[in-house]
């Protein structure tokens, strides 16, 4: 029985994995939290000790398909280093796994377009387990995340809306936070 040459598998898949590959579109983008980005943690003594903490996050979005509606999957980074005014600091980080919806406005191959998007994100936190004598927890935590972003040719900006959901052990239930992001888009 005469073998089946390996070089016309690889065109047989290249040939049907491309067209698949070119409905990709990969958003990677630097984001700024705004407003107030301080906890509070209760300390032994019943005090509670205020933390200061970092406002930049990093990510991407990746959409998949060349229509106006197209699903969109994404991993984010925050990594946050919270500091007290006595100079403690611990570290204290999140990732999360945007999964949702987009919408362009106009087709897929314009340069300039807006993106509409919402997703649920599943996360994790890690870091330090010890602040001011407290333990903290880390474990699952969901966000809700919903925003805009424009296109301006290779380069992106946009807002994001993003509320917790319930309590990941250190925010609590804190609501929601605006996020800038600037971009680029492949």
């Amino acid at each position: 029985m005469p073998k089946f040459p390996s070089f016309i598998l690889l065109v047989v898949l290249v040939g049907f994995t491309a067209p698949a590959l070119a409905q990709l579109q990969v958003n990677p983008y630097v984001g700024l939290a705004t407003g107030n980005q301080s906890v509070a943690l209760a300390t032994p003594t019943d005090g509670l000790e205020n933390y200061a903490g970092d406002r930049l996050l990093i990510g991407v979005d990746v959409l998949a398909g060349a229509g106006q509606w197209v699903p969109l999957a994404g991993l984010v980074y925050r990594p946050t280093t919270y500091e007290s005014d006595a100079g403690e600091v611990f570290n204290y980080g999140h990732i999360y796994l945007p999964l949702g919806i987009a919408y362009r406005l106009l087709a897929a191959d314009f340069d300039i377009n807006v993106l509409l998007h919402g997703a649920l994100a599943p996360g994790i936190s890690f870091g330090d387990g010890m602040a001011s004598g407290s333990s903290i927890d880390h474990g699952l935590n969901w966000l809700g995340r919903g925003g805009v972003t424009l296109y301006l040719g290779t380069v992106t900006l946009g807002g994001q809306y993003v509320h917790s959901f319930g309590e990941d052990g250190l925010i609590g239930s804190r609501g929601g936070t605006f996020v800038l992001t600037l971009g680029g888009r492949f």
